[in-house]
């Protein structure tokens, strides 16, 4: 196998154990999974888990990350032609809308959960982790003002899971905020 084939299986590799882990994330609700179950479940081996990651940690922001450019790319078609604070709005409301599914509950409060738990010890890996989300923000407001866009509709999704507040409510709430308190570009 060539330098670049065994590049190409370890990124097929990483894949199927990011599958695995989002898998076993949406039947359970929670990161409770161990590295033996997700490369169990991946067809994977131990050895092959951590020659892709170094942690579950790891895993778990990689997956963050993935799930975020999902999201990302189901926002973009939405807030394209969008202008100015307006598209704050859209990006907040479609985030609500997401999150108002019922099948994507189990899944959102494991996210949300690990967002908070990692950002407390990966501060820096977890803003990467969502970057695909804020980065759709910084096209109308700065890069501080997406970030705490971003952390307010986290916050706002807690809410939602943990407390049972209504998605659209929360969505429309938080985005009538930020239209008082986001600059935009300009």
């Amino acid at each position: 196998m060539t330098f670049s084939g065994v590049a190409v299986e370890r990124a097929r590799r990483a894949v199927a154990l990011v599958d695995a882990a989002r898998a076993l994330a949406e039947e359970s609700g929670t990161a409770d999974f161990t590295v033996a179950d997700v490369a169990r479940r991946a067809g994977s081996s131990l050895k092959g888990f951590y020659g892709c990651f170094a942690s579950k940690d790891d895993l778990v922001l990689a997956l963050l990350r993935h799930d975020s450019e999902r999201g990302a790319a189901v926002m973009a078609p939405r807030i394209v032609g969008v202008e100015g604070i307006a598209r704050v709005r859209t990006f907040i409301e479609t985030m609500f809308e997401l999150i108002g599914y019922p099948e994507s509950r189990s899944y959102a409060t494991l996210a949300w959960n690990e967002y908070r738990r990692l950002g407390t010890t990966h501060r820096r890996q977890i803003l990467d982790a969502v970057a695909p989300l804020s980065d759709l923000l910084e096209v109308v407001c700065s890069a501080r003002d997406a970030r705490y866009v971003l952390s307010l509709v986290l916050a706002g999704i807690g809410d939602v899971l943990m407390d049972g507040a209504d998605p659209r409510a929360t969505g429309e709430a938080i985005a009538a905020f930020c239209e008082r308190g986001v600059q935009p570009r300009g």
